[in-house]
């Protein structure tokens, strides 16, 4: 029950009545979970870092054509990171 009202369906009156949940689920994490809590989220948040970056939209944009388009604008696909890098760090 969710704790809203409700019409007992063996109520021939139809009065309402307030169900109440009868326990409170609480999550139980193990200690192993806790620990790797902290280095999931920097994970996370580094690979959202990662993501907003404009030379990876740029490579995910090269490596969705296929390799006649690549072909085409005079890049291979093993040439796509040194185009898009151009000799920048990381």
């Amino acid at each position: 029950m969710t704790g809203f009202l409700e019409a007992d369906p063996q109520d021939t009156r139809s009065m309402a009545y307030i169900a109440a949940p009868t326990h409170i689920a609480t999550p139980i994490r193990s200690l192993g979970a806790l620990l790797a809590a902290p280095f999931i989220a920097l994970y996370r948040a580094m690979v959202r870092l990662a993501e907003a970056d404009p030379r990876y939209k740029e490579m995910c944009r090269l490596c969705a054509l296929s390799d006649e388009d690549l072909a085409r604008i005079g890049l291979s696909r093993e040439s796509i990171a040194t185009h898009v890098l151009r000799g920048r760090a990381i």
